[in-house]
């Protein structure tokens, strides 16, 4: 009798133990997946949730705050996703907050990061929504990441190229840093440059300087330009030579046909061409107009060619087209 009490005192104690550490493994459990904390449920709806499954965890600020409830398919291009957040957390988590899909660590289980927003807002209700952000797309990025190596590895082939070529002196970076002749040229040639550069600079001056001794000076150039009337008065001269010019045209050709009638025996000057005297002064007579005329005609053409009044012909020329 004694034998079984024992047996049943060692029973009961091993009973209550097994049931105290149960209690406790289910308290640190609960603890641990916050199933004795007060929770709210919060929704969002993305576009594309990167296999995110039932019972992932939650984060804000980088902290487990709660797990994924439930996911549902709302339409063809919308995802919802309803979460449930621990209570003492909820006044931190505002109404403008951003729900995005993210994995936990390089190659970890995706879970669902909330982050705060800009600017001031209240803080969100029990069974509230906030706004979700498309996530960054990991395969397009691997893919981005390998055409850019692939670029990389180009250019580094590229400039290894460059860089052997510079070194066996081919090309003009190379011949500059092998050929020291080469080098010599061209900073030769550079000097030259640099020299013409200043000699056109002084020229310049030296030009400025007679362009403006000529329109402000006393010299007769600087006269024409500054005095309106003066000019004037030369194209009035000008005009009345060249109109001169036209009319001893006409007496020189009327001329020529007298002196045509008067070798043909017709008229009265016909009748003095048996004079020998008076033909020879009347054909000395006619030389000397002919040179006349020649000079003028010379003078006239060194006038159209002056620069103080080319404009002026030039002018004239085309008024007459």
């Amino acid at each position: 009798m004694s034998h079984e009490t024992t047996y049943k005192i060692k029973l009961g104690i091993f009973v209550t133990l097994g049931f105290i550490f149960l209690v406790i493994a289910l308290y640190l459990v609960g603890n641990q997946r916050n199933m004795f904390n007060t929770r709210f449920q919060l929704s969002s709806r993305f576009t594309d949730v990167n296999g995110l499954r039932e019972g992932n965890n939650v984060r804000f600020a980088g902290i487990d705050v709660g797990i994924v409830k439930r996911i549902m398919i709302v339409s063809d291009s919308i995802v919802q996703v309803d979460m449930l957040i621990r209570g003492d957390v909820r006044d931190y988590i505002k109404k403008n907050a951003l729900a995005t899909i993210g994995t936990d660590g390089l190659v970890g289980n995706v879970i669902v990061n909330i982050r705060s927003g800009t600017g001031k807002a209240l803080p969100v209700e029990i069974n509230d929504w906030i706004d979700s952000q498309s996530n960054v797309d990991t395969d397009a990025l691997l893919k981005t990441l390998s055409v850019s190596n692939e670029n990389v590895s180009a250019l580094s082939r590229n400039l290894v190229d460059i860089t052997d070529r510079i070194n066996t002196g081919q090309g003009t970076v190379g011949m500059l840093i092998k050929d020291e002749r080469f080098a010599e040229n061209l900073q030769q040639i550079l000097a030259n440059l640099l020299q013409a550069s200043e000699g056109a600079a002084a020229t310049m001056t030296e030009l400025k300087s007679t362009v403006s001794k000529i329109s402000h000076g006393p010299g007769i150039i600087g006269f024409l330009a500054e005095d309106t009337m003066t000019v004037k008065q030369v194209r009035h001269t000008i005009q009345n030579l060249q109109s001169s010019s036209q009319e001893i045209a006409h007496i020189t050709h009327d001329i020529h046909l007298m002196v045509q009638r008067v070798e043909e025996g017709k008229g009265t000057a016909g009748l003095l061409i048996s004079d020998s005297l008076m033909a020879d002064e009347v054909q000395q007579r006619l030389d000397e107009i002919q040179t006349g005329i020649g000079l003028f005609n010379e003078n006239m053409e060194a006038l159209k060619h002056n620069f103080l009044l080319r404009r002026y012909f030039r002018k004239q020329k085309k008024q007459n087209q």
